[in-house]
């Protein structure tokens, strides 16, 4: 079988010059075999690609946690209503992936009120209100 020579990335050739993610141990931060970018990266150092994976405890409860607020949500829809069903889940589903309790209700509140004006004001959706009837409108 017949070998497949690429030319160095440090020198002139018919590829052109690749852009490096990290540094590695050559002067222009490249190291051999890494003009594609398929390198493994310095020791010590973590591929800017690769997402942070989750770590502690929790982290393989994450699936399981995911599809109690989904069930919870479906079961809690009727009887709370749209607004604090979403509210809730929107905010359990933020303190699973991480965010704080300030974080999380910052995020599920403007998004509940963004779906609320959304689809009960433009689209004319009826969403159940539940708890918060008496102040439909």
């Amino acid at each position: 079988m017949a070998r497949l020579d690429l030319p160095d990335p440090g020198r002139a050739g018919v590829w052109p010059r690749p852009v490096s993610c990290h540094r590695g141990d050559r002067p222009d931060g490249l190291r051999r075999g890494d003009w594609l970018g398929a390198a493994e990266p310095a020791a010590g150092t973590e591929h800017p690609t690769e997402p942070a994976r989750p770590s502690g405890r929790w982290a393989a409860a994450r699936p399981l946690a995911l599809l109690v607020v989904v069930c919870g949500y479906g079961l809690l829809l009727a009887p709370l209503g749209f607004h604090i069903a979403s509210f809730l889940a929107v905010f359990a589903t933020g303190r699973v992936f991480g965010l704080r309790v300030t974080g999380a209700a910052l995020l599920a509140l403007p998004l509940v009120i963004g779906v609320h004006l959304l689809f009960y004001s433009l689209l004319r959706v009826p969403l159940p209100w539940g708890l918060l009837t008496p102040l439909a409108w």
